[in-house]
């Protein structure tokens, strides 16, 4: 995944100007905390949206949001979980207004690189046959979360590939503990169920789904 900018997450904005610029650009403080999580909030957005314009969008549209704002960021116990909450609401929020549905992967789907827990699991510590393997397992399993219910692969890419603990799932979602674990539980069957039907698959994706079931 290419690395991103604050300031080119500005830029691709046709409204702006020097003026607004000013008006709207955070102080350094606040333009700092933005900074040290802008990959892991495009990160998650990508993986919301299935496409990178729109993740990129998203993304922008959160930060310009928060930079208009007189936040004090001394005062945010979690930082990754309440940029999450506000950037999940945006999303569902859009998903809502658009009346279409957040589980379409883009155009781009297939040049993404993922780096998080699932597809760690397939790819890390192997030769290069097997590395070229596992390449195409992170495609498979890419198809297999598009096909979940909304439900279950936001929970999905919130708990196995973001890594938030149940508690910051919570308070992103506005969903109980209990009904998560609920949720993680069955996502996690049907994801394999899912990869079944699509092709044999590698030792390794049934370790991982074996050990996460546990």
């Amino acid at each position: 995944m290419p690395c991103l900018t604050f300031n080119a997450i500005v830029a691709v904005s046709p409204v702006y100007h020097r003026g607004y610029l000013n008006r709207i650009m955070p102080s350094m403080d606040f333009e700092q905390f933005l900074k040290n999580h802008l990959n892991e909030m495009f990160s998650f957005a990508y993986r919301l949206c299935g496409n990178r314009e729109a993740a990129e969008d998203l993304v922008q549209d959160l930060f310009i949001n928060l930079s208009q704002k007189d936040i004090d960021t001394a005062l945010i116990r979690n930082p990754r979980a309440w940029l999450a909450t506000i950037l999940y609401r945006m999303f569902i929020n859009q998903w809502r207004q658009e009346k279409r549905s957040p589980v379409i992967p883009g155009d781009d789907a297939n040049n993404y690189t993922p780096n998080h827990s699932i597809e760690n699991a397939v790819s890390s510590d192997l030769g290069p046959e097997e590395h070229a393997q596992a390449t195409q397992e992170q495609h498979r399993i890419a198809a297999a979360l598009n096909k979940l219910n909304h439900i279950h692969k936001h929970v999905l890419i919130m708990h196995d590939m973001q890594d938030y603990t149940l508690v910051e799932i919570e308070q992103i979602s506005g969903v109980p503990i209990g009904t998560l674990k609920s949720r993680l539980h069955r996502a996690r069957e049907n994801l394999q169920k899912t990869l079944q039907k699509l092709e044999p698959i590698l030792p390794v994706i049934r370790t991982y789904t074996r050990s996460k079931a546990k």
